[in-house]
């Protein structure tokens, strides 16, 4: 008969040593599971620090241009604008023209960063032409240049006093220490108001010079003589001559009706065109009598167009 024991007990250490093999290989496999894991971890964080090395890298280098860039004092700035402010000066003046055109103002606004060192003093610095630059990390300044015209000492420079009121002009000369001539000029526009001068604006003169002004005026005429002409042919011409007529009054004369006996603008004198003129009208007496008799209603002043 075969003994069975050692067969068992062979079996049983068999048994014994594959639950230690299963154990081993759930741990193993559970090692490598974490194993992975932190691979996997480990590869995102490697992914996440490159790409913070390279934004480092991007902002390490602008600010290493930014370093390098050339610093601008305020001084050099405002000559450099004063430079160019005098070129464009330069190509607006018109050889042979009455007057040379200046820039009344100049205004410029700069993004740019600015510093101020150990010693207290302001430095300007501009981005390079192509830097991409955060607009947040830029100051802005504001420039607004106007150019000052320099007299030489001791002239004047005429002001221009054309288009404004000839009491305007006069009292503008006065305060620039110079002295007008007034010259009327017959005009239906712009009456009273300057319409040419010389010396011409900008002139430089020396004090007490004097301003010749050409004030524009109503013409001037010189009254028609209507006395002893017809009523209507007076009015006609009268009007033609370019007056208006004003009142018109009868007179009792022995000269006929209807005579012209007097006017209110002798002959020959001068008046604004368009001024009206009164006219004084011869009336017989039977016309009087025919009016006291209620036959007439009495006529004593009458106005004609």
């Amino acid at each position: 008969m075969i003994a069975k024991v050692p067969v068992d007990d062979e079996i049983k250490e068999l048994q014994k040593q594959l639950q230690i093999l299963r154990a081993e290989k759930f741990r193993i496999e559970t090692e490598l599971e974490t194993s992975n894991e932190e691979s996997r971890l480990l590869k995102d964080t490697i992914k996440s620090l490159n790409s913070v090395n390279a934004q480092l890298k991007k902002e390490i280098q602008g600010y290493n241009k930014a370093l390098h860039r050339p610093r601008l004092s305020p001084e050099n700035l405002t000559e450099l604008l004063r430079d160019a402010m005098k070129k464009m000066e330069g190509s607006l003046k018109t050889p042979g023209g009455r007057v040379n055109y200046t820039l009344d103002r100049f205004d410029s606004e700069l993004k740019v960063n600015l510093l101020i060192d150990s010693e207290s003093k302001l430095s300007i610095r501009l981005p390079d032409v192509g830097e991409l630059v955060d607009p947040a990390s830029l100051s802005i300044i504001t420039l607004a240049l106007k150019p000052i015209p320099m007299v030489p000492p001791g002239l004047i420079e005429v002001p221009l006093l054309i288009g404004i009121s000839r009491d305007t002009a006069l009292k503008e000369l006065q305060e620039f220490d110079l002295k007008a001539t007034i010259i009327e000029q017959p005009k239906k526009n712009n009456l009273e108001k300057v319409i040419d001068q010389s010396p011409e604006a900008y002139t430089e003169v020396t004090p007490g010079s004097t301003v010749t002004l050409i004030v524009a005026v109503l013409e001037k005429l010189s009254a028609p003589n209507v006395i002893n002409m017809e009523r209507d042919l007076a009015v006609r011409l009268l009007k033609k001559s370019g007056f208006v007529i004003g009142n018109i009054e009868y007179e009792i004369s022995s000269t006929e009706t209807g005579t012209v006996l007097r006017q209110s603008l002798l002959p020959g004198e001068s008046a604004e065109r368009g001024s009206p003129i009164d006219l004084v009208i011869s009336e017989q007496e039977s016309k009087k009598e025919e009016k006291l008799t209620g036959a007439l209603k009495p006529r004593r002043v009458k106005k004609a167009g």
